[in-house]
């Protein structure tokens, strides 16, 4: 059997281990009564606390992941990733304006959910104006500036008011703590949508990934499919940001280790990156709540929950690293 099938097992092997060990982790249920079918309270602990968690954050994981390898693709960049659309600091800042500002009831998982989306799609936006007549590089440049200036801006705005947003902290780092059945639609039907869309453009942008000048041979308009690679990589970006916070790193590591391990056309790598950055969240986010479950158990029992964004960015730090150095050594 050869290596690229060994880990393809590997990775069928997490599919179905991740979710089940994410499921079983935790306090709160006793497995025994509940598969005897008396304990209600731990089915329901199972069925509206951990499944949508679950489900959440695959569906995160799957967003943030696609997202990442549309920009890759239409920038012709590797090291590309949701950051450079400035989605996460616009979407950010739409939710902290909106509750700020009194719009939105901040307990409103739709009105939050609404916002954050609105900024996305606004900083997004702002850069496919900027790309439809600019090559990749230059986007990818103006893109990264725009994020950076949103970023300081968003600093600003925690600086200034620090009481208004304690309760989005957790979110401004990524997590997918306290997610129930109402979050659920509200990231999987932006997702299913972006999915589906990258499915039937993937031949084009698989075109543009060459050259513009190739594209142009074949008929094809760099500016305008650039700008629809663009569009898709913000609706799947920004909901995942409005609904788990700006997990960093997810668009670039899933994207990474699909061309890295089974390559193939970019249609394929659309269904293989969906598994691996959902697949990805869903792991990191286990690692997470056994690190807070050690930290409870080993500690004085004080509730400590530790975000998956805080795993997502070690991991991606250190795959970007590699890749990176990786870049350097492939120079002449």
């Amino acid at each position: 059997m050869s290596r690229r099938a060994w880990l393809g097992l590997w990775i069928a092997a997490a599919a179905l281990i991740v979710p089940a060990a994410h499921l079983a982790l935790g306090r709160g249920v006793d497995w025994s009564e509940l598969l005897a079918g008396t304990d209600t309270v731990s089915w329901r602990v199972l069925t509206e606390l951990r499944l949508p968690r679950l489900v959440v954050a695959l569906f995160a994981g799957t967003a943030l992941g696609l997202a990442g390898l549309a920009l890759q693709s239409v920038l012709r960049n590797s090291l590309a990733a949701p950051e450079l659309t400035a989605v996460n600091p616009s979407a950010v800042l739409g939710y902290l304006i909106a509750s700020g500002t009194g719009l939105i009831d901040g307990g409103s998982v739709f009105s939050s959910v609404l916002s954050a989306t609105v900024g996305g799609l606004l900083g997004g936006g702002l850069l496919w104006l900027v790309a439809h007549r600019r090559t990749s590089e230059q986007t990818a440049v103006l893109g990264l500036l725009s994020a950076l200036a949103l970023t300081g801006v968003v600093t600003i705005l925690i600086a200034a008011r620090p009481t208004g947003v304690g309760g989005a902290l957790r979110w401004l780092i990524g997590s997918v703590e306290a997610r129930v059945a109402e979050h659920v639609p509200m990231i999987a039907i932006p997702v299913l949508a972006g999915f589906a869309a990258l499915v039937l453009v993937a031949d084009r942008l698989e075109i543009l990934a060459v050259s513009d000048s190739h594209a142009h041979c074949l008929g094809v308009s760099p500016g305008f499919w650039r700008g629809v690679g663009i569009g898709i990589a913000v609706l799947l970006a920004s909901a995942a940001v409005a609904t788990v916070g700006p997990l960093a790193f997810v668009g670039f590591v899933a994207p990474h280790v699909v061309r890295l391990v089974f390559g193939g056309r970019l249609r394929r790598q659309v269904v293989l990156v969906a598994v691996c950055g959902g697949l990805f969240v869903a792991a990191s986010d286990l690692i997470a709540k056994a690190v807070s479950l050690a930290i409870q158990l080993t500690g004085d029992g004080q509730q400590v929950g530790v975000p998956v964004g805080a795993v997502t960015c070690l991991i991606g730090t250190a795959a970007l690293v590699a890749v990176a150095s990786s870049h350097q050594e492939s120079e002449p």
